[in-house]
């Protein structure tokens, strides 16, 4: 980088504030760490009730995403024939996929495992079809093998590793809203005015 491109940071600076502006930025940081710390120890506590919900979630996103792609395939006459059967088609899975998600949250759950692990699979797969001879040649098979066998591994139990990734997540969440809390008692305390 040269000496004349200037570095732009974010960086917010109490001193430089309203008080009223910093009892705003203080409030924010309260609640949002509250916010985050209360979904992370329901995650935790709960996971398939939150993965439920997520799931919901998704399948309500779906069901509207995929009335748009309908509506858009019906009433765009200026695109080709194709893009707008590709519409109708897309737009008909999703709305599939909503109503399952909504039906069989479970379902939508699963399908998330066997993506991750089928992609684990595929990467180790590749890693050992890939891995170039000499030094690193043992570490990509041993990747590669790792990665076939951890996707076998959750092909049994796919919700599994969505359920982990749940818990790491929720522990994200806790972590993050203690320190957004931290940040709202501590936010402006000692700035001095110039």
């Amino acid at each position: 980088m040269s000496q004349s491109t200037p570095i732009v940071r974010f960086n917010l600076d109490p001193s430089l504030l309203s008080q009223r502006q910093v009892s705003t930025l203080r409030w924010v940081f309260g609640i949002g760490g509250a916010v985050a710390i209360i979904l992370g120890i329901v995650a935790l506590a709960f996971p398939i009730k939150a993965l439920t919900a997520i799931a919901w979630i998704f399948g309500l996103f779906f069901i509207f995403s995929g009335a748009l792609r309908l509506i858009r395939a019906i009433v765009s006459k200026g695109i080709p024939t194709g893009w707008r059967v590709f519409n109708g088609v897309v737009g008909l899975l999703l709305i599939a996929g909503g109503v399952i998600a909504l039906v069989q949250p479970v379902a939508l759950i699963d399908a998330l495992g066997i993506l991750i692990a089928i992609t684990w699979i595929i990467e180790g797969i590749a890693a050992l079809a890939d891995g170039s001879p000499g030094q690193s040649r043992g570490f990509a098979i041993l990747s590669g093998v790792l990665s076939i066998v951890a996707g076998l591994l959750i092909l049994l139990w796919p919700a599994g590793v969505v359920v982990v990734a749940l818990w790491i997540v929720a522990i994200i969440l806790v972590i993050g809203g203690i320190t957004q809390l931290v940040m709202a008692f501590r936010f402006g305390k000692h700035a001095k005015k110039a």
